[in-house]
């Protein structure tokens, strides 16, 4: 145990005879200092462009998916899955995916940049008639574990996601162009 009233350890004594620990302390700082600012700017970024999409009312929900775990160990059927009688439930999985989202906010009742966690029930099965090897496989259902704002996130969860963020603006406006000459060519059609 240290004695506290005696050791050099409680102030920066310690650190001032050991010339070695004080610069590696000042290392330390600097980097950290560095961090911080990157950290600060990242955050500014995802506040920024979720405000100008606020701005902008671009009320569209657009996700991609970030990363997805294996599915699980099969699982007998449940009686819930039982769809039709020219199908053969084999087995079910299930497995988690994580996406960044643009989509409405239940808290905030506007639209946001959302970290969604998503659990996927994925369905093995023969149809009648079929030959009995030939498994198919469909998603069955999905539910939304959790649902939570990108800068709300902890600073990992930030991090990680931020490095998506070229993808996602890129696929997102791709979204919207491909919306926009949709209902572009759908008015041409009408237009005499």
């Amino acid at each position: 145990m240290i004695d506290k009233k005696n050791s050099d350890l409680t102030d920066n004594t310690f650190i001032q005879k050991e010339p070695s620990l004080s610069s590696s302390v000042q290392e330390l700082h600097e980097e950290a200092a560095k961090l911080f600012k990157i950290l600060d700017d990242n955050s500014n970024t995802i506040r920024n462009l979720e405000k100008s999409l606020q701005e902008l009312s671009a009320n569209f929900s657009f996700r991609i998916k970030i990363k997805e775990d294996p599915e699980s160990f099969p699982k007998a059927p449940e009686d819930y899955h039982k769809t039709s009688e020219n199908i053969t439930i084999k087995s079910y999985c299930t497995k988690v995916r994580w996406f960044l989202s643009w989509d409405h906010d239940e808290k905030s009742k506007k639209f946001r940049l959302l970290v969604v966690n998503e659990e996927t029930e994925v369905i093995y099965y023969n149809v009648l008639g079929d030959d009995p090897e030939a498994i198919r496989s469909e998603v069955f259902k999905s539910n939304c574990k959790s649902k939570n704002p990108l800068i709300e996130a902890n600073i990992q969860t930030r991090l990680e996601y931020f490095k998506h963020l070229p993808k996602f603006i890129s696929e997102f406006k791709s979204h919207l162009q491909n919306m926009r000459k949709s209902i572009e060519a759908g008015i041409s059609l009408w237009s005499f």
